[in-house]
């Protein structure tokens, strides 16, 4: 049966405990070595030396197990590229850097070819090494002998510590990284993928739309104007952007229009009607008022729905200030006359629709309308039939 990844991962600590008591047994004798000299300075001096000696020997071992055990990573060896997720269909690849791992190579190739030339030469390397050792740890030849012995454990010891936790770790830790760069490569090219579909989504999306508007706006046998709800689904689907193209190339047509071409102009109410349905939030008076505009100057006129649109324009505008938006209030006044039964009976606003009037008037003068207001005849009938001067206005 083949063992768990949690059970070698135990082996594997236990087998760097086992390492490390080791080195504390080594240690250890290091101080009993040392207790064997009188003076206290003596022991001291003799543990300090030997103690820094092991760990010097530990930790030359160490590097080398670490430089024997770093792990190799797997490429493909013809292109070498690693290909990643999404990536596949764009050619895209991954390569681990290997620098670390050539270097381990390079060393450990020449460590032993060193090694084996010299082989022959290495007693006498060790004798000389030992000699200088003992030395600062009593000298004697019992000194010489310890301080072979501490060469040697310490460094076996750190060359398996090293080896051992660079096979067990490192890989891991190397595995860990790839894959973790890997998948945010992965990631990163799939919301890539995922936010190219959703452009060519949109843009199919919009040009849908356009498509319809330009047919409504230029209807052929072929090619017949829209249903009103294919118009507005079309449009509620289009982008900002393109919504914002679709309104003023239609308001282009209404303002070129409305005086000499009113059947034309009447094609642009559908588009308008999509545009404000586009826009549940109401966040956008323009749709509103265009509308509102197209429905008063239809060959017959709509004066209550364009009255509506353009109440609905003024109440989203709200406090705007803006040069040419007061054109709402002006055509509002226009709108109100027409639908006052009094007037068209020849007689007397009544007080609040009097009221009204007067104060869409007032707007309009206010923001330098007279011109218009002069030159309106609806406007004009009914101010003589109210007995309402410019200057009442004005004031």
């Amino acid at each position: 049966m083949e063992r768990t990844e949690r059970e070698q991962t135990s082996d594997s600590n236990k087998a760097l405990r086992t390492l490390r008591t080791a080195m504390l047994a080594g240690a250890a004798a290091i101080a009993l070595y040392a207790l064997q000299f009188s003076a206290l300075s003596q022991k001291t001096a003799v543990a300090s030396v030997g103690l820094m000696v092991a760990g010097a020997f530990l930790l030359m071992g160490g590097v080398l197990g670490f430089i024997f055990g770093i792990p190799r990573t797997l490429q493909q060896e013809s292109g070498g590229a690693i290909k990643v997720g999404a990536s596949d269909s764009l050619g895209a690849g991954y390569l681990a850097n290997t620098n670390l791992e050539q270097i381990s190579d390079w060393l450990t190739k020449m460590l032993v070819g060193v090694g084996l030339t010299q082989l022959t030469a290495m007693p006498s390397h060790l004798r000389a090494v030992t000699s200088y050792i003992a030395e600062g740890i009593g000298g004697g030849r019992d000194a010489s002998i310890f301080a072979l012995s501490v060469l040697l454990y310490f460094s076996i010891i750190g060359f398996l510590f090293g080896y051992l936790w660079t096979r067990l770790f490192l890989a891991g830790a190397f595995r860990q990284a790839d894959q973790t760069a890997l998948g945010t490569l992965s990631e990163r090219m799939e919301r890539a993928n995922r936010d190219i579909e959703e452009i060519k989504k949109q843009t199919k999306l919009d040009a849908e739309a356009q498509n319809l508007v330009d047919r409504q706006l230029n209807p052929s046998f072929e090619l017949p104007p829209a249903p009103q709800p294919e118009l507005d689904e079309a449009i509620a689907a289009a982008s900002p952007e393109a919504k914002a193209k679709i309104f003023y190339q239609t308001w282009k047509v209404r303002g070129e229009n409305w005086r000499n071409n009113k059947q034309l102009m009447e094609k642009t109410i559908p588009i308008f009607r999509a545009l404000v349905k586009s826009d549940p939030d109401g966040r956008y008076h323009m749709n509103h008022g265009q509308l509102g505009f197209a429905l008063k100057d239809k060959v017959t006129p709509e004066w209550e729905n364009a009255l509506t649109e353009l109440s609905c324009a003024i109440d989203i505008r709200g406090g705007n200030k803006e040069e040419g938006w007061r054109y709402y209030e002006f055509n509002r006044a226009i709108c109100r006359i027409n639908l006052d039964e009094d007037f068209r009976s020849n007689q007397a606003s009544a007080p609040p629709v009097r009221k009204a009037i007067v104060a869409d008037l007032k707007e309009a003068i206010a923001h330098d309308f007279t011109d218009l207001v002069s030159a309106n005849e609806n406007i004009q009938a009914w101010m003589q039939l109210n007995q309402v001067s410019m200057e009442d206005i004005v004031a």
